[in-house]
C-alpha cells in the first residue's frame, strides 16, 4: 500500500504543494471522516485517538485540465512514521466497512461530539430557515476567507468551521478532490501500532 506520508513532507516541485488547514478538536478521540451533510450514512471510525487537537494538513496538485486539487487530507497525530497502512473502517449494523460518499463537493473530519453538535445546529438552521442553504448562508464566506489570490474565481478549498462559535468543537472541511464521488481513508500506524496519520485519498496522485 502506497506511503502517503512522502506526500507531506516539505516539497520544492512547482506543481505540489502543503497546506496547514489548523488544528481539529477531537474532545473524544472518535473520528468521522465523511462529507459533512451526509454523516448519518457512515459512523465514527473503529480506531480512536487521544483526545485533543491535532494538526491537519492538505497536499495540493495543480493539474493543467483542472486546476489546483486537492489530493490528500490528514491529521497528523505524531511525529512518529508510518510503518504500516491499513482501511479505516467503521461499524454499520455490525458490519465494517470503508470509505464515504460526497455529494457536496466537500469532505470533513470531525468528532463523534462535533457532528452531533453540527448535525443539531443544522436541523435548527432549517427549521429557522426552510428556503436557505447553509453552504451559501454561513460556510461560503469561511471558505472564501481562504480563496487562491491569484484566482479571481476561486471560491476557497478550506476552511475550519465552528457549528457554534462560542465553543471549540471544530470541522475541518475541505475540497473533495474533483467533487462528488466515493473516497476512502486510512490509518498510518508507528512502530507501536499507534495512529500517526489518517488520511483521505481522493484518487488523483495517479493522474499526476
Amino acid at each position: 500500500m502506497m506511503d502517503y506520508s512522502i506526500y507531506f513532507k516539505s516539497s520544492m516541485i512547482p506543481n505540489q504543494q502543503i497546506t496547514q488547514l489548523g488544528e481539529v478538536y477531537l474532545p473524544s478521540g472518535r473520528i468521522y471522516c465523511c462529507d459533512p451533510f451526509l454523516s448519518d450514512e457512515v459512523n465514527a471510525l473503529d480506531k480512536t485517538v487521544q483526545p485533543g487537537a491535532y494538526s491537519v494538513k492538505l497536499f495540493i496538485v495543480t493539474f493543467s485540465d483542472w486546476g489546483k486539487r486537492v489530493a490528500l487530507a490528514a491529521i497528523i497525530f505524531s511525529e512518529h512514521k508510518p510503518i504500516q497502512w491499513q482501511p479505516a473502517t467503521y461499524l454499520v449494523n455490525g458490519e465494517p466497512l470503508s470509505g464515504f460518499p460526497v455529494d457536496a463537493g466537500l469532505a470533513c473530519f470531525m468528532d463523534q461530539e462535533t457532528r452531533q453538535q453540527f448535525v443539531q445546529v443544522i436541523d435548527n438552521f432549517y427549521s429557522e430557515s426552510p428556503t436557505a442553504n447553509y453552504y451559501n448562508d454561513v460556510l461560503a464566506t469561511e471558505f472564501k476567507r481562504h480563496a487562491d489570490p491569484d484566482n479571481p474565481y476561486s471560491c476557497g478549498d478550506w476552511n475550519l468551521h465552528y457549528p457554534r462559535k462560542e465553543r471549540s468543537e471544530n470541522i475541518a472541511m475541505f475540497a473533495s478532490g474533483l467533487g462528488d464521488g466515493f473516497y476512502q481513508a486510512f490509518w498510518g500506524n508507528d512502530f507501536m501500532n499507534r495512529p500517526a496519520m489518517l488520511v483521505i485519498d481522493f484518487g488523483l496522485l495517479e493522474s499526476q
